[in-house]
């Protein structure tokens, strides 16, 4: 018989010590395991070069610790914008509300998220059990949802440090992000602004002048809301002379809707013309005195004051060194109230400086303008052209470029005289400009010749343009009645010619074919001639 020496344990009191021993040791190796699993997650933090490997070591250190791969991760940016959702698995996770989600998760001090909080932030169907919350100085950063979560006491110790360095390298990712964004961001606007200025410095006279045009009229529309407010009139109109016809034409208007005012400035809209002494206006712009008339209904020289709805109206004379460029009319002042002469004599001032802007306009068109078609002069369609042309070949897009001949024009010139030819000119040009796009630039070429310059249009779209530009010119009663046709050339880009040479000697020579043949239809050059 063994007898054990007195003061040994009994047998329940081993088995304890055993017992406590063991667990001891599988907490050590856990915790072991644990510091394994936060430096491996350290290093990848490290080396990851985007969130998104970051992301993938922290599903990697979750994996490992919780026995069960994490559902997603849910990435939460500035002001509440999920900025990334990667998932894990085959869970759909629905599109929580941005400030709900950032309230609940604010007051929220700790990185386990049990299932209660968790769909008081994202709603009851959220397709997660627990959520590791990541977050720096109280700023919600992302969440990880996951299902399998161990019963041992290290678990939660274990998250929070997951999740203090997780952060600390999400934070970090995102900076370096949001900072290469800024440096891509300046490097685009300092290439741009570098651009900018070099076509600044090659940018010809002409083109400058162009866009100087398009300031005058906006700053002609801004004086003459200024003027009908500084007053008191409701609506008001700048007419301008026409040199050709002679007549005072609406060209800018104040007080009616912005599509009737864009019509009118444009020409789609039709107003009524009036000639040197005709009507109020025309008796202002040709003695270049203003005039006040406070009831339209007893002055003899207002035309349809019924029809016009205008009650008052003063006309104010466009002029510069004695040259008459139109008139500006205020109408309708405020009820109960009529226009005074310090009404015209500060209106007057602000006609001056209308006026002054309609003759830079007028000078700066006669350097790009033909003066008898009023389309753009050859000098200025040329250096247009190359600059399309240039622009085509940079970027590989297509380009169309159309010669219109005006056949028997010049037999009608020295038979009627330059002012009729001049008149049919005119009213082909208008119409051509009608029929062909806003973007398209129409030019004078040579004596009865157009030339139309169409940027981003294929070879077949030019053929029926050209084909629509025939149909058109039938119906131009002026060709018509003397007998004048319309014959069109074409050359496309890249299709016929890679240079501006070529790309005008092919146009030109399918016109004189399409002249020679008596075919009104456009003929376009085959491939390969002329290049």
């Amino acid at each position: 018989m063994t007898h054990f020496p007195a003061g040994l344990p009994d047998h329940a009191s081993a088995e304890a010590t055993l017992d406590a021993i063991s667990v001891r040791f599988t907490d050590l190796v856990a915790a072991e395991c644990q510091q394994q699993l936060l430096e491996t997650l350290s290093q990848d933090v490290c080396s990851a070069t985007c969130e998104e490997e970051m992301v993938i070591g922290l599903f990697r250190a979750l994996t490992r610790r919780c026995g069960a791969p994490p559902l997603f991760y849910l990435g939460i940016g500035d002001g509440g914008a999920y900025c990334r959702l990667q998932m894990a698995s085959d869970t759909k996770v629905p599109t929580p509300s941005p400030m709900l989600s950032i309230a609940v998760l604010e007051r929220h001090d700790h990185s386990f998220l049990a299932r209660d909080v968790l769909m008081a932030a994202f709603g009851k169907n959220f397709p997660a059990r627990y959520g590791l919350y990541l977050r720096h100085a109280g700023q919600p950063l992302a969440v990880v949802g996951f299902e399998a979560k161990p019963a041992d006491p290290l678990f939660l110790p274990f998250l929070d440090r997951l999740a203090t360095l997780a952060s600390m390298g999400l934070m970090t990712m995102r900076q370096k992000e949001s900072l290469s964004k800024l440096e891509q961001l300046l490097a685009r606007q300092q290439l741009q602004l570098r651009r900018q200025n070099r076509m600044l410095q090659v940018l010809d006279p002409g083109s400058r002048i162009a866009l100087r045009l398009e300031s005058w009229q906006q700053q002609l529309e801004e004086l003459l809301g200024e003027t009908v407010v500084a007053l008191d009139g409701e609506k008001g109109s700048i007419m301008v002379l026409d040199d050709f016809s002679h007549e005072l034409v609406v060209r800018y208007t104040c007080g009616l809707e912005r599509q009737v005012q864009e019509r009118i400035r444009s020409g789609e809209h039709a107003c009524k013309r009036f000639q040197l002494g005709e009507g109020l206006a025309g008796s202002v712009a040709q003695s270049l005195q203003p005039k006040i008339a406070n009831s339209v209904d007893r002055e003899p020289l207002f035309v349809e004051p019924i029809s016009s709805q205008v009650q008052s109206i003063m006309c104010l004379p466009l002029e510069m060194d004695g040259l008459t460029l139109g008139v500006m009319n205020i109408t309708n002042q405020s009820p109960g109230r009529k226009f005074l002469n310090r009404h015209m004599e500060e209106g007057m001032k602000l006609a001056s400086q209308a006026a002054a802007l309609l003759y830079q306009a007028r000078l700066d068109q006669v350097a790009i303008l033909d003066p008898v078609s009023g389309t753009y002069s050859k000098s200025h369609f040329n250096l247009r052209t190359r600059d399309e042309v240039a622009r085509a070949r940079r970027y590989q897009r297509p380009l169309c470029f159309l010669v219109i001949q005006l056949a028997g024009l010049g037999a009608l010139r020295t038979q009627l005289g330059d002012q009729r030819a001049d008149g049919i000119e005119r009213d082909f040009a208008q119409l051509l400009q009608q029929t062909v796009r806003e973007t398209d630039l129409v030019g004078r070429w040579a004596d009865h010749t157009y030339a139309v310059l169409m940027p981003e249009t294929s070879a077949l779209e030019g053929m029926f343009a050209a084909e629509r530009i025939c149909q058109v010119s039938w119906t131009c009663a002026a060709l018509e009645v003397h007998q004048v046709t319309a014959h069109v050339g074409l050359s496309s880009y890249p299709e016929q010619s890679t240079g501006m040479a070529g790309l005008v000697s092919q146009a030109e020579q399918a016109a004189r074919t399409a002249v020679r043949s008596q075919d009104l239809l456009p003929v376009l050059v085959s491939p390969g001639t002329c290049r």
